[in-house]
Order: structure tokens, then C-alpha cells, then sequence
């Protein structure tokens, strides 16, 4: 009896000691597994805010990206007002002062020739100012609206906050096997099964990650997210009056450059009789208004080889009509055939100067695809897209004619083309839109 009742104290003991140990393990793993869940806790609170400051700095690049989208058109129309204003003075001033005056021995035929250019000038300038205009204030006023009401800072409300809370309470509310979990002994057994499972595929897929010259990663290209796609959208309001302000002010120059061959010639040669200082002016002069069209067109050998002979024919014709008026060499039937001959490759300067400054449609709006400034225009190379969309193939044998100057301008437009990605935020579509902001958007 007394072995039975020390063998019973011993169990007891032991039991005891069992149950000691037991507890004193479960309160070290409830006490570390405590500690693991609100350590847990902490760092999703804090990437929750690193999201939400990173979201915030990703909007504030959009919103950079629409302020340096539109001023690149309004910084441009800023400097064009400059421009042409100054030059719209000059040719005022050589209105006033430097037309060739009949008295002093000037023929009436050349000041009608320098009318005629001071003239166009003028209505030029004047255009480019008016375009220049319109499209600044449209371009600044629609960036504005895309900024205040598409492009916002995504501030996160009490709702979005309230997702990050928790209280310490919450992990009496979890499994016991995850108040109790054994440290190290689930992920080891785990991973142990995968490492055997997957020798082969990790075998397969370390020898596929080889280097590939003719792969390229995936990236989602900036053309594709949403404040660009609306920016292209309703670019469509400002972009032809921002192309033909640049054309206006070219032909404008053109005019200018020809008004001054024409006042040099009048003073130096009708009323000074010096021809020769007058004739390299005028050679100067018509050399520069080449090189202008020469920078500005895209045109094909032919075609400025007719532009050159239409750019520099009329003041050569005047400066030897007014040179065999002085000379007397001959007599009035070669000048009175060559005055004519004057104006009337003035006039068909003119109408090719219309000719290649005509819209071409591109998508939604028409442009002058001769002249180089439309580069100027399409950051993301949209314009190549629309030139081969088919809904624009009624433009298509036009375009085919003259196959050195579009499509020459089109290869130096088209980009490579990339995979299309998402992006991480979405604007409403046009039918969400209120009924006020529809205009907004051309379709």
C-alpha cells in the first residue's frame, strides 16, 4: 500500500509538472504569437500609408504631366504673340516709311508689287496672332479642367483610414492553432514538401532564365494611361490652331523677306541707280526666304524645285524690269511682258503656298502635314496612328501621290509600337460624364 501511495504522489508530481510545463509553453506561445500579430499589424499600417503617400505622389506626376502637356502649346503661342507682334510692327513701319515713293523716281507698278506683299504680311501676322490666341487660352483653360476635375490628389477619407485600423482585442478573435502555432515548425514541414516537389520545375526554370536578347520586358507605355489618352482627346480643341498659327507666320516671313527685296530695290536702284549692291540684297534676301521654306516644308525634290523657281522668279523679274527702265537698253515690250510675268508668279506663289498649307485629316482634326512644325505637336507619335487609321481612307489617294512628302512625314511619326498596360487609376467614361463636361471630350 505504502509502494501504491508513493507511486500515486509520483504520477500526481508528475502530472503536475506536465501540466505546468504545458501551461508555461502555451502562455509562451500565445505571448509570441501575440507579439508576431501586432508586429504584423504595425507593418501593414505603415505600408498602408506608404501606399496611400505613394498613390498621392503618383497624381502629383500626372498632374505634372498634363502642366507640361499644355504648356507646351501655350509657352509656344506665348512666344509666337512676341513674334508676330514685333513683326506686325515692322511691316507698319514699312508701311509708313520705307514704301517706294513715285515722286522720287519709283515706278507705280513696284509699289503695288510691295503693297501687295506688305499687304499679306500683314493679314498673316494678323492670322497667326488671332490662332495664337485661341489656342493658348483654349489649351490653358481645358489643362485647367483636366486638373480640377479628372487629375485630383487621391486623399484618402475616413473610410480609407478606418481600413487600417485595428484594436489588440481583435487576436482573441483568431483560431487557437494560430494563438498556439509552433514557431518554425509549419514553415520548415512546408517548405521541406515544396522543395521536394519542385526540383524539376526549379531546374526548368532556372534554365529559362537564360538571357534572351529578343525579349523584351512587358512595360505599360505613358501614351497608355488614362490623363493622356484625355489629354489626346481634347487636344483636338487647340492642335489645328496651334499648326496653322506656325504656318501663317511662316508665309508672313516669306511676304516680309519679298517686301524688303522690294524697298531695297526701290531705293537703290530707281532712285540711286546702283544695281549691283541692290542685286546681292536682293540675292540675300531671297536666299533667306528659301531656306525658310526649305526648313519648313516637307515636299519632295520636284516640288521645292517649283517652290524655289515661284520663291525667287518675282524679284528677279522686278529688279531686271526695273533695271532695263533705267538702262534703256530696250524698249517698253520686254518690261511691260516681264511686270506681268512678276505678278503673276506672285499670285501663283500664292496658290502653293494654299496648295501645300490645305488640312489633311488626322483622326479628329486637320492638319498641315507639308509643313515639319506638326512634329512639334505629337509627343507620343498619335499622328502616325491616325494616318493609318481606315476610317481616314478616303485621304488615301492623296496621300499616295505625293509619296516623298506624307509618307516621308510619316515614317519620322510613326514610333514603335509597344504592349499595351493598365494603369492604376480610371476616369469616367464619356456616358458617366455630366452633361456640362461632355463638350470636354470630341469624339
Amino acid at each position: 500500500s505504502s509502494h501504491q501511495i508513493s507511486g500515486g504522489r509520483a504520477a500526481s508530481a508528475a502530472m503536475e509538472l506536465l501540466l505546468g510545463a504545458a501551461a508555461a509553453g502555451s502562455g509562451g506561445l500565445f505571448s509570441y504569437n501575440r507579439e508576431n500579430y501586432m508586429f504584423d499589424k504595425e507593418l501593414l499600417i505603415k505600408r498602408d500609408f506608404q501606399a496611400q503617400e505613394m498613390n498621392v505622389r503618383q497624381f502629383e506626376i500626372y498632374r505634372e504631366d498634363v502642366r507640361d502637356l499644355v504648356n507646351l502649346t501655350v509657352r509656344k503661342m506665348d512666344n509666337y504673340l512676341v513674334v508676330n507682334t514685333l513683326q506686325l510692327g515692322f511691316c507698319m513701319t514699312l508701311c509708313v516709311e520705307g514704301r517706294p515713293e513715285p515722286d522720287s523716281g519709283c515706278p507705280v507698278w513696284l509699289t503695288h508689287v510691295f503693297a501687295m506683299c506688305n499687304v499679306g504680311a500683314f493679314m498673316y501676322y494678323l492670322l497667326s496672332i488671332w490662332l495664337a490666341m485661341h489656342a493658348s487660352v483654349a489649351a490653358h483653360a481645358f489643362g485647367v479642367r483636366l486638373l480640377t476635375q479628372f487629375v485630383r490628389l487621391p486623399i484618402p477619407d475616413d473610410a480609407a483610414l478606418n481600413k487600417s485600423q485595428f484594436f489588440a482585442h481583435q487576436y482573441e478573435g483568431t483560431k487557437v492553432s494560430d494563438m498556439l502555432r509552433i514557431p518554425l515548425l509549419k514553415q520548415q514541414l512546408r517548405r521541406l514538401n515544396q522543395t521536394m516537389e519542385k526540383e524539376s520545375e526549379e531546374d526548368v526554370s532556372s534554365s529559362s532564365m537564360e538571357y534572351d536578347p529578343d525579349v523584351t520586358p512587358s512595360m505599360n507605355p505613358v501614351a497608355m494611361l488614362e490623363h493622356i489618352t484625355l489629354y489626346r482627346q481634347i487636344q483636338a480643341n487647340w492642335q489645328s490652331y496651334d499648326a496653322y498659327a506656325r504656318v501663317c507666320m511662316a508665309l508672313g516671313t516669306s511676304q516680309v523677306l519679298h517686301n524688303l527685296s522690294y524697298m531695297i530695290l526701290g531705293s537703290l536702284v530707281a532712285e540711286n541707280n546702283v544695281p549691283w549692291p541692290a542685286g546681292c540684297c536682293v540675292v540675300i534676301f531671297t536666299t533667306c526666304a528659301w531656306i525658310l521654306a526649305r526648313l519648313d516644308l516637307f515636299l519632295s525634290r520636284k516640288i521645292l524645285a517649283v517652290a524655289a523657281v515661284l520663291l525667287v522668279s518675282p524679284p528677279l523679274l522686278i529688279m531686271a524690269s526695273l533695271y532695263l527702265e533705267r538702262s534703256k537698253v530696250l524698249d517698253h515690250t520686254v518690261q511691260a511682258t516681264l511686270v506681268p510675268l512678276a505678278f503673276g508668279m506672285h499670285l501663283l506663289w500664292i496658290i502653293f503656298t494654299l496648295l501645300i498649307a490645305r488640312a489633311v485629316p488626322l483622326g479628329k482634326v486637320s492638319l498641315p502635314t507639308y509643313f515639319r512644325s506638326v512634329l512639334y505637336l505629337d509627343v507620343f507619335g498619335w499622328l502616325a496612328e491616325d494616318a493609318e487609321d481606315p476610317e481616314n481612307a478616303e485621304n488615301q489617294a492623296d496621300r499616295e501621290s505625293s509619296p516623298s512628302s506624307f509618307n516621308r512625314q510619316r515614317s519620322v511619326l510613326s514610333r514603335v509600337s509597344e504592349e499595351p498596360g493598365g494603369s492604376s487609376y480610371s476616369f469616367p467614361d464619356e456616358e458617366e460624364l455630366p452633361e456640362d463636361l461632355r463638350p470636354l471630350v470630341l469624339r
